[in-house]
């Protein structure tokens, strides 16, 4: 199954925007660790629902399609995986945000462009530069609020991509930040509920089975970064636990 190219967003860019905060356009606290492993995820499952990529074995490697994904993220991600065939999904979901610096304000720049976002530039103690990018837009953010919402609190049968986004929200931390304190334990519990089906009949074996390997991988190197954060943090303070 291909993805439908009219679509608006691309996964990654619609995990960014639930991971800005509206007002001051930065990228929220508790996202900032595990959001670049997320938006690797993201990518290699966008490139995958294109038919751009296959897993054999669980190795990655890129095939050719009449049509690749031509923003330019994906373009520099494409050319990565195809100089070096047959890594895991999670080597490249751990290493994608360091081998392609950027990426993510490639994206940003995407929502600017699109006139989603808006750039603003200030600065701190007159030294400072600081790059925020608050909504201009809040259509795209309130229709993936509204597809999320509509599996997380009322129970519907997420379609693919909704099903995917969950699964890397989940993973960076923003479903805490996306609803109020009597919500997180029913919507948590759903999101983990969720893990355990299929992602969609409509999608042949193979490409499920590498969406699912790119989901894992980035929610295993978002909260092993996010967990090695925390224990620095911890011992930076003098806990004990160290």
């Amino acid at each position: 199954m291909l993805v439908d190219r009219n679509h608006e967003l691309h996964l990654p860019e619609e995990l960014l925007l639930l991971a800005l905060d509206d007002a001051r356009g930065q990228v929220l606290a508790q996202a900032r660790i595990g959001l670049p492993f997320g938006l690797a995820g993201a990518a290699l499952m966008e490139m995958t629902l294109n038919g751009e990529l296959r897993i054999d074995d669980g190795k990655l490697f890129v095939t050719d399609v009449a049509h690749p994904l031509d923003d330019a993220p994906f373009v520099s991600i494409r050319a990565l995986l195809h100089d070096k065939p047959g890594k895991k999904v999670r080597y490249w979901v751990d290493r994608l945000p360091r081998k392609l610096r950027g990426l993510q304000q490639q994206w940003l720049d995407a929502l600017v462009a699109r006139g989603t976002l808006e750039h603003r530039e200030s600065r701190v103690l007159f030294i400072f530069s600081v790059q925020r990018y608050p909504e201009r837009d809040n259509r795209p953010e309130r229709d993936i609020r509204a597809r999320i919402d509509a599996v997380l609190l009322h129970g519907n049968t997420p379609d693919p991509r909704t099903a995917m986004l969950i699964q890397l929200a989940s993973a960076c931390r923003l479903l805490q930040a996306m609803y109020p304190r009597d919500q997180r334990k029913r919507v948590q519990a759903r999101a983990k509920a969720l893990q355990d089906l299929p992602i969609a009949d409509d999608i042949d074996a193979a490409t499920r089975a590498a969406v699912n390997a790119a989901t894992a991988a980035a929610a295993m190197v978002a909260i092993t970064a996010a967990t090695a954060a925390s224990s620095s943090a911890a011992c930076s303070a003098g806990s004990s636990a160290c």
